[in-house]
């Protein structure tokens, strides 16, 4: 039929293009003849497949205004819904797609902030001023090297988040203003809190770890703090004084801007309801307080009448939207930088007058219902009167879907109307052409057209602008989908496992390309060709493929003690080892936090990566592949359990085999390689049941093509059969071993898990690739992970590496660190912000490798603001004076007995004098006594320490020259004594002489001193076979930064070795 068409628009010589050919089209499909069947009718706009368990077509009523359009895919295309699953009809298959900007014009925003940049022109960190060198050299005839404090990042930023439900709409835009304010490179540092309003109490402010801190905590003396808070001021605690009060007290304090993501018409409709002014710009930095308005009179007669009980002054806090004409307004405000000024909001005395329009309803409140009465007609009417043009045609754009969540919403947004920002999709999300799905509301909030909305917005809706969002989405679709973290979506496939709930439509269409990323091969797919000749034979399947290796193994030194290494796969490079107890709690910490670490050593593009754990037999029932990282999560939120990150198998070699056993071992791994991973046959796979261990002994000897053993239980200590059973499986050298985790509690658990086999036995793809899918699967369906537990035996990880390096006891470790923040005796100029937080990691790192606490002598000296870090630290904490720094070192440490091995880290200011020598500054300041290194090094070198004859020193300061001054510095006394032959000394130095140690303003600390500690996550010190190596370690890092252009410094390594032979 579409021929005759074709010939017949040819033969009238029509001057057509596509656009008019397809509206021409829908016209005739929309003006059928009046007579014809519902059954015959072809759908409005391109053919498509119906809703999920809805007729294929919806007949047009007489009473809509006019056809709606369906831009919906053929029925050849594969439908992609906006739906994590759930019961319903249609089969599909569930995958993720990584989520668009919360943000948009995220680009433009950080333009817009730039005037943040202006660096302080004076600040803690002292460099060379070359003018002042110069003229100081020309008067006294000599080279005098001339310190003048440095330029530095204006702002501290600290991002204040509403938490109240309402903000759960917008938790991804804070997410992603995060983000940008750490990529900014405008702050000193960038700390992120959460606020909780109360009407009835005082509001409360939670750091990043969930700790209750006071408001106050965010004052600043000197005025070098930039607050934002994040608030769409609907919760009730914005109608009551307390939060304006703590807002007024920033204000006063600090420069303070309120940002809120809903437009400014809806405002009024807030707790944001006060007068609002323009503000001017005043002195760069200002506080908000500090900056200028003018109180019109007419405004100012009606506010004295209106509260006529306010006296006091009337503070104004800048108050924008997220655009980035927004920010260039109050970020040009706050640092001088011209324009118009800003808006700000009045707050008066005591933060909030009583209103009597508080106690009304709130008609922005999510979970309120529109008035029964109220009509689609009367909703659309309201909406349109006090909408912006950008969200009504967002509304119509978004109408062919019944349900549908944020990111498909800023999906749409970003394809059609870019410019529309964030205030366009915060007037639909506010709206009450909306109602939120329930069991939604804190978690992946979806949005459902009210009943007749959706209707009466597609009559709005033209069939170019349906066509291009259907194809804008299938682009995104297939651009986005990932394995991983992401948005669920669901793609329509023949016997696929899972299921789309009834009346949803499609959104996109989905392409073979992200099925098969999804894990499900499309009906129709013709299968791979085999190999020809029998010299052909596929790639391994496990020690081949990209991942990691993570093997447990006794230590020797105690029954409960375990040496933990993590290896790349292939290559078995070490990325990670240490000893840990053997206990199931401890296990899943370190497990985590070893993942964690070496996520960053697996080439990119590996999803998912294997996951091969190596165990003992009595560690078996550990089930890795349930626990998550939620030990790390700060947010409190449950991370993916590691069977979806990974394809999690065991590996428990049995290490007293035959020769016998492992030929047969070797020959049956090369029948399952050569099979691709799979089980080929009946005949390779034994269901051991209920069968004795000596029945599936004889049964394994006289099966030589067996590859794969069912057990129907955990081969634990509590069952013995299974666990006997296992026994002869390795004995006879069977390389892979699937039981069921949870036991054979019932006869319906065992059924399910025998279900779950045979499909993972008769899938194609290898056997660690199909328990991948079947987790993933079963996990999308019912939240848990499919039973089976895979030991997968690969003869190719033996024991043929560098075993880990013996255990050292922590006992005997000693640590001394010294953290100095705070200089007596030049008002601040030469404070610094980092070596606290310095010393708290490398305290709490030493903790966690188990130092006792009565071992580490801590001294602290921080700025104010970073007082908290000193605080439950573990250990006690005294100032890092010159006196405490001599009785520590000097006196504690070196007149104690029982050290095998000390470590010493310093992170504060240094110099270097006339001659080379490196001196580090306690918290006296340039008048107090200064520690030689070299005479501190060389005591600790002698008789003078009683033990420690191994130490590692870190010092992170600079060695930059000292300004020349008439007399030397005073220095600490340091004892003396006779050389020690036996002792070892490895000294690493942040710095070449000369230069200066950088500080990480993003991290918040030294950036030796972090860096460091990265290298000690993954190896510990002691760890090292030989101390350059961590030097080594530690110069590849800044190699590479310096390369980058991120740094110039350059780390230095000295060691004495017996017979004191410097290196």
């Amino acid at each position: 039929m579409l021929e005759h068409l074709i010939r017949g628009l040819r033969g009238i010589e029509a001057d057509f293009d596509a656009v008019a050919l397809a509206d021409a089209l829908w016209l005739c499909a929309a003006m059928g003849s009046p007579d014809t069947s519902a059954d015959e009718r072809r759908p409005s706009g391109p053919p498509g497949p119906p809703a999920a368990g809805t007729p294929p077509q919806e007949a047009v009523t007489p009473e809509e205004p006019g056809p709606a359009v369906d831009p919906y895919p053929a029925e050849e295309d594969l439908g992609t819904y906006d739906t994590p699953g759930g019961p319903g009809d249609l089969p599909a298959v569930v995958g993720r797609v990584r989520r668009g900007t919360a943000l948009p014009g995220a680009p433009a925003l950080a333009r817009a902030l730039r005037p943040l940049r202006q660096p302080f022109p004076r600040g803690r960190e002292l460099g060379l001023d070359i003018e002042e060198t110069i003229a100081l050299s020309a008067r006294t005839g000599q080279v005098t090297p001339v310190l003048a404090p440095l330029p530095e990042r204006w702002f501290q930023l600290d991002l204040v988040v509403d938490g109240s439900p309402s903000m759960q709409v917008w938790r991804e835009l804070a997410d992603d203003l995060h983000a940008l304010l750490q990529r900014l490179g405008a702050f000193r540092t960038v700390r992120r809190w959460r606020l909780r309003t109360d009407p009835d109490g005082p509001p409360a402010l939670y750091d990043a770890a969930g700790t209750a801190v006071p408001p106050e905590r965010l004052r600043d003396p000197h005025g070098r703090r930039l607050v934002l808070v994040l608030s769409d001021c609907v919760a009730d605690g914005w109608h009551a004084p307390e939060i304006w009060e703590a807002l007024r007290d920033w204000v006063r304090s600090t420069a303070t801007v309120l940002l809120n993501p809903l437009p400014p018409t809806l405002w009024p409709h807030t707790g944001l309801d006060g007068a609002l002014v323009t503000l001017r710009a005043g002195e760069r930095g200002a506080r908000s307080a500090e900056l200028p308005f003018d109180l019109p009179e007419g405004l100012r007669i009606l506010l004295a009448a209106a509260y006529p009980e306010a006296l006091g002054t009337w503070l104004a806090c800048p108050v924008a939207g997220l655009s980035a004409a927004d920010a260039d307004a109050w970020a040009g405000t706050l640092m001088a930088a011209g324009g118009a000024g800003c808006e700000g909001v009045l707050i008066p005395p005591g933060g909030r007058f009583s209103d009597p329009e508080d106690e009304a309803p709130d008609p922005l409140a999510p979970d309120q219902e529109p008035e029964a009465a109220a009509s689609p007609e009367l909703l659309l009417g309201a909406f349109r009167r006090v909408s912006s043009p950008a969200a009504r045609r967002l509304a119509a754009l978004c109408s062919p879907q019944t349900e549908l969540s944020l990111p498909v919403l800023r999906a749409v947004q970003a394809a059609m109307e870019p410019d529309s920002g964030t205030g366009a999709v915060a007037e639909l999300v506010v709206s009450d052409l909306f109602e939120h799905v329930p069991g939604t509301e804190t978690g992946e909030l979806r949005l459902r057209f009210r009943p007749g909305v959706r209707e009466a917005l597609r009559t709005s809706l033209s069939a170019e602008d349906a066509w291009q969002v259907y194809f804008a989405l299938s682009r995104f679709v297939e651009a986005e989908a990932v394995q991983g973290p992401g948005l669920p979506v669901a793609v329509a496939a023949e016997g696929a496992p899972d299921r789309i709930p009834n009346g949803l439509r499609p959104f996109a269409a989905a392409s073979e390309a992200v099925l098969r990323l999804l894990g499900v091969e499309p009906a129709g797919t013709p299968a791979p060709a085999e190999p020809v000749g029998a010299d052909v034979v596929q790639a391994p399947a496990s020690s081949s493929s990209a991942g990691l290796w993570l093997r447990l193994s006794p230590s020797g030194a105690s029954p409960d003690e375990y040496a933990m290494e993590t290896r790349t796969l292939p290559g078995l490079r070490l990325v990670n080892s240490r000893h840990v107890v053997g206990d199931p709690r401890v296990l899943r910490d370190a497990i985590a936090r070893t993942l964690l670490r070496s996520w960053a050593a697996l080439p990119v593009g590996v999803e998912p990566p294997l996951l091969v754990v190596d165990v003992p037999r009595e560690l078996l029932s550990l089930r890795v592949e349930e626990w998550n990282d939620s030990v790390l999560d700060t947010e409190g939120r449950d991370g993916l359990p590691n069977g979806l990150l990974y394809r999690v198998v065991f590996r428990c070699a049995d290490r007293k085999v035959t020769r016998e056993s492992r030929q047969l071992r070797d020959l049956r791994w090369r029948d399952l390689r050569e099979a691709g991973g799979r089980v080929t046959g009946p005949l390779g796979v034994c269901w051991a049941g209920s069968d004795s261990a000596d029945s599936v002994r004889a049964r394994l000897g006289s099966t030589p093509h067996v590859t794969c053993v069912v057990l129907d239980g955990p081969p634990t200590h509590g069952h013995k059969l299974h666990r006997r059973q296992l026994d002869a499986a390795l004995a006879a050298g069977v390389p892979a071993v699937l039981w069921n985790r949870d036991g054979a509690r019932s006869s319906a658990d065992t059924s399910r898990f025998r279900e779950q086999v045979r499909q993972l036995l008769a899938g194609s793809g290898s056997l660690p690739d199909r328990l991948h899918a079947l987790h993933r699967n079963s996990w999308n369906h019912t939240g848990e992970l499919a039973l089976p537990v895979l030991l997968w035996n690969d003869p190719a990880l033996e024991d043929n590496v560098q075993p880990v390096p013996p255990r050292v006891d922590r006992s005997r470790v000693f640590a001394v660190v010294v953290g100095v923040e705070r200089y007596a005796g030049d008002h601040g100029e030469s404070d610094l912000d980092g070596p606290a937080q310095d010393a708290r990691n490398i305290t709490d790192w030493l903790l966690e490798e188990g130092v006792p606490p009565g071992n580490i002598t801590a001294l602290v000296s921080p700025v104010e603001v970073n007082r908290d870090l000193t605080t439950h630290m573990g250990v006690p904490v005294r100032e890092a004076t010159a006196y405490n720094v001599a009785e520590g070192l000097f006196r504690e440490v070196a007149g104690g007995t029982g050290a095998d091995l000390l470590l010493v880290f310093w992170s504060g200011h240094g110099f270097t004098d006339h001659s080379g020598a490196r001196h580090l500054l306690t918290a006296d300041g340039r008048e107090g006594r200064h520690l030689h290194l070299e005479q501190a090094l060389e005591a600790f070198r002698s008789d003078a320490v009683r033990s420690c004859d191994r130490q590692l020193w870190f010092i992170d300061a600079c060695a930059g020259p000292a300004v020349e001054e008439a007399d030397p510095p005073p220095l600490l006394s340091v004892p003396e004594g006779r050389p020690v032959a036996a002792r070892s000394q490895a000294v690493y130095l942040a710095s070449s002489p000369g230069d200066l140690a950088a500080v990480d303003l993003r991290r918040h600390g030294g950036l030796f001193s972090l860096e460091l500690l990265e290298v000690f996550r993954a190896t510990a010190p002691w760890d090292f076979a030989d101390p350059y190596a961590l030097h080594e370690e530690l110069s590849s890092r800044f190699d590479e930064m310096r390369e980058q252009g991120r740094t110039r410094q350059a780390p230095m390594f000295q060691r004495y070795d017996p017979p004191s032979t410097a290196q």
